[in-house]
């Protein structure tokens, strides 16, 4: 194995960017957490269910009361289509959000 001596003053730019990397990385990881808590959003999650629809087929419960008590329905079809959990479909049913 052959080594390479490195002269005094110059720099190992492979060293440097394996280094660097990270650091960078969690920089920008950082600057972004920054900015989505300043606009009151979240960068790991996605926007929230529009439509008790939206909220079966993602299998939110939570959402999924809350869109049946603010009057929204859907059809026994839609409900099983929609959610392929019967446990959803279980409780869509049974606060009533069938027409």
């Amino acid at each position: 194995m052959m080594h390479r001596n490195v002269e005094p003053g110059t720099w190992n730019w492979r060293a440097v960017s394996v280094t660097f990397a990270p650091i960078l990385a969690a920089i920008l990881w950082l600057a972004m957490l920054l900015a989505t808590a300043a606009t009151g959003g979240h960068p790991l999650w996605g926007a929230p269910p529009r439509s008790l629809a939206e909220a079966a087929a993602r299998r939110d419960a939570g959402a999924v009361v809350r869109f049946i008590e603010a009057g929204e329905r859907m059809s026994r079809a839609e409900a099983l289509a929609a959610s392929r959990d019967a446990d959803i479909v279980q409780l869509i049913l049974d606060e009533g959000g069938v027409r």
